[in-house]
């Protein structure tokens, strides 16, 4: 057999075994959804999670309306953190100053920089922002500098 029968029948294992792996996938996200755990909709099943995902994303940009969505689960999974660390030991996590600029850049559109970039923590337009950030074991809402 020539080098290039072999390949060619060798490609054509191959792309079987991904078109059977395919069907497999299919056949396995079929079986897990079902009318308990999910809808039949223009002929497909639709999850309840990505239901609800869609409804939180929704929810996410009317209550932020130029975030870039993806940041808004990282910074709320970030507070949740924070807050179970806290309850859970009565100390505070270092990530106050993460959180804080996480805000900046959902709520007000800074584009943030690489971590520990010197001079300022973003951008918002052409002017270089820095974000300081009030953390709850203050005794003064006012920045020291």
């Amino acid at each position: 057999m020539t080098s290039k029968r072999a390949f060619a029948l060798h490609v054509d294992a191959d792309m079987q075994r991904r078109r059977e792996n395919l069907y497999t996938l299919a056949d396995l996200r079929m079986q897990q959804l079902r009318s308990d755990n999910a809808i039949w909709d223009d002929g497909e099943w639709i999850s309840w999670d990505e239901i609800n995902e869609q409804i939180q994303y929704k929810e996410w940009r009317a209550k932020y309306p130029n975030a870039d969505l993806s940041l808004v689960s990282i910074f709320e999974n970030l507070i949740g953190t924070a807050e179970d660390y806290h309850l859970h030991t009565g100390k505070h996590l270092q990530v106050y100053g993460d959180i804080g600029e996480l805000y900046g850049a959902i709520t007000h559109g800074i584009k943030l920089h690489r971590n520990y970039a010197q001079g300022s923590d973003g951008r918002l337009g052409n002017d270089l922002v820095e974000v300081k950030t009030i953390t709850p074991f203050k005794s003064n809402d006012v920045p020291i500098r």
